[in-house]
Formats: structure tokens, sequence, C-alpha cells
């Protein structure tokens, strides 16, 4: 045995997040429901469908528990509306937009649905560092342990 300490290269030392087989499942996210205060959801129609941007909270919490939620929220918006903003501004950032081709709320919502529900991860920390990469996540700077 050997009197020198690890280093910070030494492999034996370093921790990794186990596998989800490790624990025989992955964490996973649900989506349980959609919310703006911008519009109603149910009768969605914006007076230009093809020029619109739309602020939109998906609330969301760990597939296997229905006690927790987060909030992940997304800027829906049209190809016209963006480049009616990058005609005024000459630029525009992109993190977390949904770009559609319609106004159709359903399909919106079916595809983020299915955008955060192919999320896994062996930890729920895991599953938040994806969902931020999808859009503003809500403990993004401060992560679930």
């Amino acid at each position: 045995m050997s009197d020198q300490l690890p280093t910070a290269g030494d492999n034996q030392w370093e921790l990794q997040e186990p596998s989800p087989q490790h624990y025989g499942y992955a964490m996973k996210p649900k989506v349980r429901y959609f919310e703006t205060a911008d519009a109603d959801l149910r009768n969605f129609s914006p007076e230009d469908p093809d020029n619109f941007w739309l602020p939109l909270q998906v609330i969301v919490g760990p597939d296997n528990d229905p006690r927790g939620e987060e909030i992940v929220q997304f800027i829906v918006c049209t190809p016209k509306a963006l480049q009616a903003t990058i005609a005024r501004e000459g630029f525009l950032m992109g993190r977390s937009l949904v770009i559609v081709d319609s106004a159709d709320m359903e399909r919106i919502k079916q595809f983020i649905t299915a955008e955060i529900e192919k999320i896994e991860a062996p930890s729920y920390a895991g599953v938040g560092v994806q969902l931020a990469w999808l859009g503003d996540y809500e403990f993004e700077d401060n992560p679930i342990r």
C-alpha cells in the first residue's frame, strides 16, 4: 500500500454517478401541465398565426413521484416573428426557443412533451441538467440533489 495521497487525476477517487442500470431504473421527467399568463391555451388563437411569440411554462416532475414539480420555460414563436425581430434588432439569442410552423397548441404541447419525456438520467439532478439544455429550468443554477 502506498503512503501517497490520491491526486485529482487518480481514477479510483473520481466521483461518478452510477448508471441507471446500477439502480435498475432511470429517473425520467413527466410533464404535468402547461400554462401561460398571455393566452388561454385551450383556445389559443393568436391575432396573426404566422407571426407570434408566446411564453410557455411547462410544469414537470419525476415520473415516479406525483409530489415534485419544477418549471421549465420556453418561448414559442414562428419564423416570421424571428425574422421581424432580426430585421429590427440585427440579432437574436436563441436559447429556449421552440420555433413552430403553426399555432396548433395541441401539436406544440405534444412536441414539447415528447422532447422532455425522452430524457432519462441516473438521478433527478441529471434530469435537471438535461431540462436546462431544452429550456430555462427553474433549478439550473441551484440543482436538485
